[in-house]
């Protein structure tokens, strides 16, 4: 998740995009398997199945067995590693909402931004707004469950979508250019990832495709509709929507950078 966040942010954030980017997945991917690694080895050099099998934290009965009194300082651990994961992701999933917005995929307000500190907030909390919404599931592994195969889906066609321009635009201006063996080598464990749950857990699969198709209805007449063949109450929600986000998030809406458009134009 956190190696994901990093190419969603890299262009907004990230400086040297061709040499940093491809530097700080090489140096923090093999660190990350290394500590993951190790860690399940002292595991299972500590704890016998029994043990790890009747666990609920196996990093907890770990902790007790090998630092005694001071074991609390690993759900302290879990703890800060989840808050660094939870703000990875916040602030990832906003600048998506903020970029499919720019890019004309969402309703215009939720490419607004601060003012004074430029930042998306309408993203924020629409984000916010969306969290709380899955948190009325109250069993967490069938929310796992919806999100997981949603995620694997479309992270699976955004790849299969970058073959496809491999193929069709061969010419077309990339910063970063890899060999097609590392995104179709992804296609395929993608295709894993949502077949065997599709199969395993239907249910719960169909119920997280009705959730994902459930935008089509809202994206056709809040975007795709052009304003003068929509309905006139989704133009007048939409523009009330609009105006209150403005006046209470004290935002307004971003322009292109006159250079990224600059930079399309000689690549095509």
């Amino acid at each position: 998740m956190h190696f994901s966040c990093i190419i969603t942010i890299s262009k907004l954030f990230l400086f040297h995009l061709t040499r940093n980017l491809p530097l700080a997945i090489a140096v923090s991917m093999p660190i990350v398997t290394i500590i993951y690694i190790l860690t399940n080895v002292a595991y299972y050099t500590v704890l016998d199945i029994n043990a790890i099998l009747s666990s609920d934290a196996v990093a907890v009965t770990f902790a007790e067995r090998v630092f005694g009194v001071f074991s609390w300082f690993i759900p302290i651990a879990v703890a800060f590693s989840c808050f660094g994961g939870l703000n990875a992701s916040i602030l990832a999933s906003s600048r998506l909402f903020f970029v499919g917005s720019r890019e004309g995929h969402l309703p215009d307000l939720l490419s607004m931004i601060h003012i004074g500190r430029f930042t998306p907030v309408p993203a924020l909390l629409f984000n916010c707004s969306m969290s709380l919404i899955y948190l009325i599931v109250e069993d967490v592994f069938q929310l796992i469950n919806y999100f997981s195969f949603s995620y694997w889906f479309f992270v699976g066609l955004s790849i299969a979508g970058q073959l496809y321009l491999r193929w069709k635009e061969p010419d077309r201006h990339r910063p970063l250019k890899l060999s097609l063996f590392f995104p179709i080598f992804f296609c395929i464990c993608s295709v894993f990832l949502v077949v065997v749950p599709l199969y395993s857990d239907t249910i719960n699969s169909l119920i997280g495709i009705g959730i994902a198709l459930s935008g089509i209805p809202v994206y056709f007449m809040g975007v795709y509709l052009p304003v003068s063949k929509r309905p006139p109450f989704v133009s007048k929600i939409l523009g009330a929507v609009t105006r209150a986000t403005q006046l209470l998030c004290y935002c307004v809406l971003t322009e292109m950078d006159t250079s990224e458009e600059t930079l399309e134009t000689k690549s095509q």
